[in-house]
């Protein structure tokens, strides 16, 4: 994060950032609670990224994830 992206959503700065430096990946950053998303919206992805601030989306994130395995 740099002093232009202040005010600016991390999920887009990042998703931004990263289709600039990684060629061929394709982000659609998400504004939303993430435990309101249904288990199967990420079935789809091959991998996840996320920017996070809350304990408790990270715990549940991770419990999602493990649910992969």
């Amino acid at each position: 994060m740099r002093l232009e992206h202040v005010g600016m959503p991390k999920a887009e700065v990042a998703a931004k950032r990263t289709m600039e430096r990684v060629a061929g990946v394709e982000i659609v950053p998400q504004f939303c609670s993430i435990e309101d998303k249904e288990l199967e919206f990420y079935n789809d992805f091959s991998i996840i990224v996320l920017v996070i601030d809350s304990i408790e989306a990270q715990s549940y994130i991770n419990y999602v994830a493990c649910g992969f395995l």
